[in-house]
């Protein structure tokens, strides 16, 4: 059986980030289908930015997707989904990824596993350096 492939005219984001707030790791983030600032009301851009979902893409033997290099992976919210993306068509985009700060997927950084790299990610980190509690990189 293969995917249902709908056809939309734009990306609809739902997850949304406010600059106003401070720089990161300062930031507000926040779920809207609008896009406004539940704290301070702004909305657009440069103030306030849609966040992109990016699933983990987590090493599996049994899982049904197969990476470049051969291994077997599987997404962490979704472990039988079998495609990345139905179309390059930018509505039918979908980021995974197997580096745990690139994460934004709130199911897939919930999940007790990545939560347990993520701790111990931290405990890696050279003590001059620190890992931002959220889905942000190192400063």
């Amino acid at each position: 059986m293969s995917p249902t492939i709908e056809i939309a005219t734009a990306v609809k984001y739902w997850q949304w980030r406010c600059y106003a707030h401070g720089r990161p790791p300062r930031y507000h983030e926040f779920e809207s289908d609008a896009g406004v600032c539940d704290l301070c009301g702004k909305s657009g851009r440069p103030q306030v930015q849609p966040i992109v979902l990016i699933h983990w893409q987590r090493a599996d033997e049994k899982g049904p997707l197969t990476g470049q290099d051969g291994r077997r992976y599987s997404i962490g919210c979704e472990p039988k989904r079998e495609y990345l993306a139905l179309s390059r068509l930018p509505q039918h985009h979908y980021a995974a990824t197997p580096l745990l700060q690139k994460v934004t997927c709130p199911s897939c950084r919930g999940l007790p596993l990545f939560q347990q790299m993520w701790k111990a990610l931290r405990n890696l980190v050279h003590p001059g350096m620190r890992i931002v509690d959220g889905p942000g990189c190192c400063d």
